[in-house]
């Protein structure tokens, strides 16, 4: 099998948990869950929304207060084969995977029945510029197999209904579905006896063809009229390869276009040599992935399954056909890129990375997301993937957006009974990318009204929402990580400068808030605090994003503020592999703002940028290579969402690397005149030295060796520790 196969035997004692495994090509996404053997989801666009939905004067229409958004469809209920052996024949779904994973950005399994062995394939092909997917059958053994597709192409979004559909059943047994949605096009691979298509008042019907007898399929011819909830299949010859190719079009009446569309793609190859093809553009992509040397054969399986994940999670679209109606027929649509339709309209999304991929749910391009990805992208030989989507960023709005992107590239703030989102901490780190990827178009003007953020009452960045999402009316704070994250792009942008007066303005600025940072969000011992209104409360004020401080080089990791940072963390936020992301969920001095499982939760990211590598490299190595957002505190269990790109992928590539170079060339504690006591007057709200010190489970870095750790990266940067992978199991 292929070297950089990610299968579902278990590693390091660790669970498979995780088996809905998307593939895109960035034009559009699909889902496999592998345990039940089928697609389950086939997305016309890789973003979950299109744009802001605009009323009759061409302004956002809102429901209240929150602006509505054009929503991206799931166009497929599920896919799947069949097979006739030694003279009974069933559907495969149900039937015991043996095991699956990825190759790249190809997802497989296995199964075996009578004796026969079997492996699916099924990915969004790289070579394909629309929605699409192929999904193929290798059949070790006498057999003959069936096809099942059930596209749902009705009236709704983001979940369409099955009314008023049409098949017709071409020449060369294409099958072309169209309604409200468009029209799918699906192209037998390998040679076919019967073509079929059914719906609730059919006469056969071919699920029930090849559940419940040994029959062939009949075959339908032409056009098969309207009808709600149709199906379609195929039965193939005997042979070893069969499978079929799918394209999506907006336009329900453009089913040639998207005929040729596969045309161009499959022309005459056959189902075996799409795959090779596949496999062959995937090597080419890792030939130019570059890690670090030194890695465990576990980190290097992963993190070459990271590249994969942040190379489908970025768009390629920039085209795309709109109808002239929204969810239904008569409800008008509107769109800001055109001001008639129906027609074929371009876009700015391309370029831009989602947060996370199917099924997760946050497959939105939020600018601090991508901002680590695009850095990872950068580091790991991926730089042409890095300008693009730095690029976008920069192309979309004059400043980044204060939240997110929809899919065609509208800056947006998501919204709650308390307001919008104000995230500034996307600027500084999206300065911070540009360095990395070498774009420096823009940076002045950002870096520009960047500076302008920081309140001159305090020297302080002025109060947001910032990494946690907290929104606004009384929601806002002053978080340490915006204004680290403000440091460190101010000192990038200050590097990438021409303009030598500038460069000193910025890097002024930077080295000012920074010692500010130290002056007025650490408590008395030093720690860095999660924000100043909460330090100022005397309490519960420890919160993991603050790591991101040393990850980024403000301080020294094995200084007074890393290690005060460090202790306070650990003696607030331990759990058996890492941290809670913050003691929101149970502080009692009435600032927090959510108070939920989200902030108990040990987070990945935070895990990460911390240098605890060792659980997620194993959790990663049994689960296909997948990182999510979130363990269990107590159990270490997967939680909430999977797979995330930029606080998963990209910050598991970036925890490989060596350290940040010091910001502006210089740590805190190197500069002329350090701070000697940063802690608020009055207050000393963090762990007193004589608090207990947390008990260690045995399986996880303790803060001084996380400290030593990264102090030794930085001196001898080619000489890494790599850290054991931890073997309590999950339960």
């Amino acid at each position: 099998m292929h070297a950089l196969l990610i299968a579902a035997a278990l590693v390091c004692s660790q669970q498979r948990t995780f088996f809905t495994l998307p593939a895109s090509n960035g034009w559009g996404a699909i889902v496999a869950d592998t345990k039940e053997a089928k697609l389950v989801h086939f997305r016309e666009h890789l973003p979950a929304t299109e744009e802001p939905e605009l009323d009759l004067a061409g302004n956002p229409a809102k429901d209240g207060e929150v602006p509505r958004v054009v929503k991206t469809r799931n166009l497929l209920f599920d896919a799947y084969f069949g097979l006739r052996v030694n003279g009974t024949q069933r559907w495969l779904q149900g039937v015991p995977v043996t095991e699956s994973g990825y190759e790249h950005g190809i997802v497989y399994w296995k199964q075996s029945l009578s004796g026969v062995t079997l492996t699916t394939y099924a990915f969004a092909p790289r070579g394909l510029p629309h929605a699409g997917f192929v999904m193929l059958l290798h059949i070790e053994g006498a057999a003959t197999a069936f096809s099942l597709h059930n596209f749902h192409l009705g009236y709704g979004r983001p979940t369409p209904g099955v009314n008023g559909e049409t098949v017709v059943v071409a020449g060369n047994r294409d099958l072309l579905e169209r309604a409200f949605a468009g029209v799918t096009v699906t192209r037998p691979l390998g040679p076919v006896t019967h073509a079929l298509a059914w719906n609730p008042g059919s006469a056969a019907n071919g699920y029930t063809v090849v559940q419940s007898t040994t029959n062939d399929f009949p075959d339908s011819v032409g056009d098969l009229g309207v009808a709600d909830d149709w199906a379609s299949g195929f039965q193939f010859a005997a042979g070893e390869w069969v499978g079929l190719a799918v394209v999506h079009h907006g336009d329900p009446f453009a089913g040639a276009t998207a005929q040729g569309w596969l045309d161009a793609y499959v022309g005459g190859k056959s189902p075996q040599q799409l795959l090779t093809d596949e496999r062959a553009a995937w090597a080419a992509f890792q030939q130019r992935v570059t890690l670090p040397p030194g890695l465990t054969a576990d980190e290097e399986k992963v993190a070459r399954q990271s590249a994969v994940m942040l190379a489908m999670a970025q768009v390629n679209e920039s085209q795309v056909y709109l109808r002239e109606f929204l969810t239904r027929d008569g409800e008008a649509r509107r769109s800001a890129f055109s001001m008639t339709l129906p027609g074929q309209v371009t876009h700015r999304g391309a370029g831009q990375v989602l947060a996370a991929l199917p099924p997760a749910e946050w497959t939105y391009a939020w600018v601090r997301d991508g901002a680590y990805a695009l850095a990872a992208m950068a580091q790991v030989g991926l730089v042409d993937e890095a300008k693009r989507g730095v690029q976008f960023v920069a192309d979309a709005s004059q400043t980044p957006s204060l939240t997110r992107y929809t899919g065609f590239g509208t800056p947006e703030q998501d919204w709650n009974d308390f307001g919008p989102n104000v995230e500034y901490d996307g600027w500084g780190l999206t300065l911070w990318a540009m360095r990395k990827a070498g774009v420096t178009e823009g940076h002045a003007a950002l870096a520009d009204a960047l500076s302008q953020l920081i309140d001159p009452t305090t020297g302080l960045m002025k109060k947001d929402s910032s990494i946690w999402e907290t929104h606004t009316r009384g929601r806002e704070r002053t978080w340490t990580y915006t204004n680290l994250t403000a440091v460190r792009g101010l000192c990038d942008a200050a590097a990438m400068s021409v303009d030598p007066i500038k460069a000193a303005a910025w890097r002024d600025a930077a080295l000012a808030l920074r010692k500010n940072i130290a002056l007025k969000l650490t408590d008395a011992n030093g720690a860095l605090a999660s924000n100043r209104e909460e330090l100022q409360s005397g309490s519960a004020y420890a919160d993991a994003a603050v790591l991101d401080a040393f990850a980024l080089g403000l301080f020294k990791a094995d200084g007074r503020i890393g290690k005060a940072t460090v202790a306070l963390l650990d003696s607030k936020l331990k759990t058996p592999h890492g941290w809670s992301r913050n003691d929101d969920r149970t502080n009692s001095n009435g600032l927090s703002p959510w108070g939920s499982e989200y902030d108990s939760a040990e987070w990945v990211f935070t895990d990460l940028r911390g240098g605890k590598r060792g659980w997620t490299t194993a959790n990663a190595a049994a689960n296909a290579g997948v990182i999510p957002e979130t363990y269990d505190e107590v159990s270490g269990a997967w939680k909430f969402n999977a797979p995330m790109v930029g606080f998963g992928a990209g910050a598991y590539l970036l925890s490989l690397l060596p350290p940040e170079a010091p910001a502006c060339g210089v740590y805190f504690e190197d500069e002329a005149q350090p701070v000697t006591d940063a802690g608020h007057p009055g207050v000393d709200a963090g762990m007193k030295p004589d608090d207990p010190k947390p008990k260690g489970c045995g399986c996880g870095s303790t803060g001084k060796g996380l400290l030593a750790a990264l102090a030794f990266a930085w001196v001898s940067p080619r000489r890494r520790r790599k850290p054991r992978a931890e073997a309590m199991p999950l339960p």
